[in-house]
């Protein structure tokens, strides 16, 4: 059976999780959706995180093709993480 140990606790909502069902909110923390918001803004660009009103076109390209980054890979992750 898993511990609490296994999983650090900026996995989980607010750090709390349920001992009797450890992935119950496993991948929920604040640090990892907003990870999930970077990651979307590097790769998509701005204009698709934040949608302008009437406008067809996307105002900037994304960061990712400015880098030549197609994939999401473990480096990509890392720089979203630092």
């Amino acid at each position: 059976m898993a511990s609490t140990a296994a999983w650090p606790l900026f996995f989980y909502p607010k750090g709390e999780y349920d001992p009797e069902d450890l992935c119950r909110g496993i991948l929920r923390g604040e640090l990892i959706l907003w990870s999930r918001l970077i990651c979307k803004a590097i790769f998509l660009g701005p204009s698709e995180q934040y949608p302008s009103k009437g406008k067809a076109e996307p105002s900037s390209s994304c960061n990712a093709l400015v880098h030549n980054m197609y994939n999401v890979t473990q480096s990509s992750i890392a720089y979203v993480a630092a």
